[in-house]
């Protein structure tokens, strides 16, 4: 009974891992756009401890963050990550930033963002601490069913 038990458990993991690498072509919404932008700028530093990756809820529309928070969650659970919605004063006080720095994680933040029928322009930003920040502006342009970004690469740092 327990090796069926634990052949049971493989094929379970083994099912979750082929529908977590499942690729779905991201749907034209501002919240797809956003997270495009994400992507591609936590994937141009290394961030291989970060445990979490806080985004920040009043950054958003309304209408947006919902759908941001799901996509957000789904590419943490993916990656080893846990996500934080929270403004910066609560993960103050809740001890998640220290003299500034954030440990553990990064915020990903949002100077501010506009969206039309098919593009996203954004000011972007990955908050590691106060002396260790960069961002720059990014447009999220929705074509043939993928979001294609494209940056004028005028960085800021911190």
């Amino acid at each position: 009974m327990k090796k069926y038990i634990a052949l049971f458990d493989v094929i379970i993991l083994l099912t979750i891992g082929y529908i977590m690498s499942i690729n779905v072509p991201f749907p034209k919404d501002t919240a797809s756009g956003v997270f495009s932008i994400f992507d591609a700028l936590y994937s141009e530093e290394h961030y291989g401890d970060t445990l979490y990756i806080a985004i920040m809820p009043n950054q958003y529309e309304e209408e947006d963050l919902p759908k941001f928070v799901f996509l957000m969650r789904n590419y943490c659970l993916k990656n080893g990550h846990r996500l934080l919605v929270k403004n910066f004063d609560e993960l103050v006080d809740e001890g998640f930033i220290v003299n500034g720095g954030f440990e553990d994680g990064i915020i990903f933040g949002l100077e501010s963002y506009t969206a039309s029928e098919n593009r996203v322009y954004a000011h972007a930003y990955i908050y590691k601490g106060n002396l260790s920040s960069f961002g720059r502006e990014f447009t999220a342009t929705y074509a043939d069913h993928d979001w294609t970004l494209t940056s004028p690469n005028r960085y800021w740092i911190s």
